[in-house]
């Protein structure tokens, strides 16, 4: 569509004059290619990008193709908005709008819309900005032509975009939709694999959400794996950053400073003033998570200095939240305050119910902060409350969310299996061949028949490991096997009989599994079945194992806890499994288990493990009797 001359003059003239840059006498013409080089790796980080099209603007002219200077302006709109500086893009924004109405150009106007809302979000405006990317996705979607999108990767972009934005406002369930809707398209988009790095980053997150410790590390170290490999450096404070929040998430407070502060040293390398802002306000957090709060109000007081030079009203609100926090701990009730209208000016108490419950803890601390005690009980009761809601509201989304990772690990699981039988017939290949090549050679000479020996040898012996592996692991669940988890146990015993080290385990099964099974279908019993075992696995310490003895009981095998200390863990353990929900065939499925718990005694390191197995056993089947969902302990000594 022919634009009107006077109207792309003046876009291109404000495009130039928000670069600050002086237009040069168009040497030369901007491609398509030259718009597509801003994908690359070494343009990768926001600032080299903001670098890259700031060189593309000042070679635009009125007479260039509108759809290259629109893709040039969100170029822009995109890397300024990564620098926190959307609320210097008022008059770039008005002339992106401008142009791409004029253009005709769906995909592109949708594209333009989606950086618009992603400034509005940026700038206070979050649930506002979050429903206006939802809209402009909507509208990116719509140019699809028989399931074909004409860009795959700018539809890429726009979900991975618009799913940041809802994983801010803790929408689990909705992040886990738009990844898989990523998903289909990743193979098609132009770098599939830098793309997928940004799928995982968001996966990560929702793995986090959901609890599952291992599997956001796991991720974590795969991102930082690739990140290195393909020479993008800049996700590394970004591992580090969310490996701070799962050490968090475990009360680890001295781990989570040191990878917090490894992250705030990356991004100062980096001149990345948003990431060191962000990491000021996380150590701030660990900070008053770990009763330390002056240091804590240091940490607040530079971040919100860093934050008041950004566009983040959000980041702006919260710096002074953590920052009244801070000084309530340390008993400042009049700062604490201040901070507290501060904040609510620039984010009304009511913008999220994540924001509602941060307010009203910290109003809870000013409370006790001013000796209030009426005031004190009236804050706490309304933070209850608001806890009750949130976690409610928090429990649908995250069933949602994770009856879809569900489908999705079936297909992953589907894939490994294939993969692993593929591997075993690899295997047995190379044996024959190694075999005949071992006959053929043994007719030229004795050296070449040793040389082979070995491989073959070799490539038997790495067989062995795979086979004894995927022996010790149950296929369903992916925690130990029976017979492994009892090996466990007893080279556990062995060494506990020489450090005279006491020695806990705990027998648990699922109340009325078979009922499960009966009513819903095998389906829904593996189901409950994986997300106890994953459930349990992730609150275990470091020195203890879980494996399933088959069918839907389980050991757990402690070195070195009391039997206190292990009744409380196991309580622990119960009340999470409790909290569970599984949604199948409009069904909500929940899991309730029975523990028994047995200890060596503390001068009783050589127990057997026969012994220990049936004390755990016997208070197990007491557990049952007694009605179910609770917790039995006895010694092993007793029995």
């Amino acid at each position: 569509m022919k634009l009107d001359a006077r109207q792309l003059r003046w876009v291109v003239w404000v495009a130039v004059a928000g670069a600050a840059l002086a237009l040069p006498c168009h040497a030369q013409r901007v491609t398509a290619q030259d718009v597509l080089r801003a994908e690359s790796p070494e343009n990768f980080a926001a600032r080299a990008q903001k670098q890259y099209a700031e060189s593309l603007v000042s070679r635009l002219d009125a007479s260039d193709d509108p759809n290259i200077i629109l893709d040039v302006i969100e170029l822009q709109l995109r890397a300024s908005i990564d620098l926190g500086l959307a609320d210097k893009l008022d008059h770039l924004m008005e002339a992106a709008t401008r142009l791409s109405a004029a253009s005709g150009d769906a995909m592109r106007a949708a594209s333009i819309d989606g950086q618009i809302a992603r400034a509005q979000f940026f700038t206070g405006h979050d649930s506002a900005g979050v429903g206006a990317s939802e809209r402009a996705l909507a509208r990116q979607e719509s140019t699809t032509v028989d399931g074909k999108h004409p860009e795959p990767t700018r539809l890429y972009r726009q979900l991975i975009e618009h799913a940041t934005l809802v994983a801010s406002v803790m929408r689990v369930d909705a992040v886990v939709s738009l990844l898989k809707r990523a998903e289909k398209i990743m193979p098609s988009v132009r770098h599939p694999e830098l793309a997928a790095i940004d799928h995982d980053n968001l996966l990560a997150q929702v793995y986090f959400a959901l609890g599952d410790l291992i599997r956001v590390r796991e991720i974590l170290a795969s991102m930082l794996e690739r990140a290195k490999r393909l020479g993008v450096p800049t996700w590394e404070p970004e591992v580090h950053f969310q490996m701070a929040e799962t050490y968090v998430a475990q009360a680890n407070y001295v781990e989570a400073a040191a990878a917090s502060q490894r992250t705030l040293e990356a991004y100062e390398a980096q001149g990345n003033q948003v990431g060191v802002a962000s990491t000021l306000q996380q150590l701030a957090h660990i900070a008053n998570a770990n009763d330390a709060p002056t240091l804590a109000y240091s940490y607040a007081e530079r971040a919100m200095t860093m934050f008041d030079s950004l566009d983040d009203s959000f980041a702006k609100a919260d710096s002074r939240r953590e920052l009244a926090f801070a000084a309530a701990l340390m008993g400042d009730a009049r700062k604490a305050n201040a901070m507290l209208a501060a904040a609510l000016t620039l984010r009304p108490e009511t913008a999220s119910p994540n924001w509602t419950y941060s307010i009203a803890r910290l109003r809870t601390r000013i409370a006790f902060a001013e000796n209030d005690v009426v005031a004190a009980r009236r804050a706490l009761r309304r933070e209850d409350r608001l806890r009750e809601e949130r976690q409610t509201e928090r429990g649908l989304r995250h069933t949602q969310a994770t009856r879809a990772l569900f489908e999705v690990g079936e297909r992953e699981l589907r894939v490994q299996l294939l993969e692993r039988d593929n591997e075993i017939r690899r295997l047995d290949n190379q044996r024959n061949e190694a075999q005949i090549s071992l006959q053929r050679w043994w007719i030229g000479g004795g050296f070449v028949l040793f040389a082979l020996s070995l491989c073959a040898a070799a490539l038997l012996y790495f067989r062995s490991i795979a086979l004894k592996r995927a022996a010790d692991t149950d296929s369903l669940t992916q925690v130990m096997s029976r017979a492994a988890i009892l090996r466990r146990l007893q080279r556990t015993l062995d060494r506990a009989r020489s450090s005279r080290q006491v020695v806990s385990v705990i027998m648990l099964d699922i109340d009325r599994f078979k009922a499960v099974n009966d009513t819903y279908g095998h389906s829904a019993g593996d189901a409950v079945l994986q997300l106890a075992a994953s459930n349990i696995a992730s609150m275990l310490g470091p020195d203890s194992r879980i494996g399933r003895l088959g069918g839907d009981e389980f050991m757990i095998v402690m070195p070195g806890v009391s039997r206190e200390h292990a009744q409380k863990e196991a309580e622990r353990m119960m009340t999470a499994l409790r909290d569970l929900k599984i949604d199948h065939r409009d069904q909500t499925l929940q899991i309730a288990v029975s523990m028994g718990v047995a200890s060596t005694s503390d001068d009783e390191g050589e127990s057997e493990l026969n012994r220990l197995v049936h004390a755990a056993d016997a208070a197990l089947l007491a557990a049952k009797q007694g009605g179910r969902d609770r917790v039995v302990v006895t010694n092993a000594g007793d029995h």
